[in-house]
């Protein structure tokens, strides 16, 4: 079955991607296409580190096509909302206390220390055990 580049941006539009899903894994050419469609599927289910991967090869293989390098700037630009670094964006430093890495100065606030806290707790560990 062969699906053009409109039919197959049409699936992913209007989310069905598992049948988007499955038409990519009977297609035996893995051309920049297939990598391009399958960058956006993976965007689509929150798969970062795929999609990021098969814009890349969609790129690689063709060089410089402008869809490729939009979709490429939209998915790189997504990670910098949640990237930007904590010791030195005014976005989460709203106390202005700049005086060390650790931001352990005792200005940091209760709501601060419960957010730090369950963040690490996500990861196994546990900052306040009476938490």
């Amino acid at each position: 079955m062969t699906v053009t580049f409109q039919e197959m941006s049409k699936l992913i539009q209007s989310n069905q991607l598992g049948k988007a899903d499955k038409i990519l894994s009977r297609t035996q050419l893995h051309n920049a296409y297939w990598h391009y469609f399958s960058s956006v599927i993976a965007l689509k289910k929150c798969w970062f580190d795929t999609a990021k991967m098969h814009i890349e090869m969609a790129r690689k293989l063709k060089p410089n096509y402008e869809p490729f390098e939009e979709f490429y700037v939209k998915l790189m630009s997504r990670s910098r909302g949640y990237s930007n670094d904590y010791h030195h964006s005014s976005r989460y430093r709203r106390r202005g206390c700049d005086c060390c890495d650790c931001d352990c100065c005792p200005s940091i606030s209760c709501c601060d220390l419960i957010c730090m806290d369950q963040i690490c707790e996500c990861f196994g560990g546990d900052l306040i055990d009476c938490i």
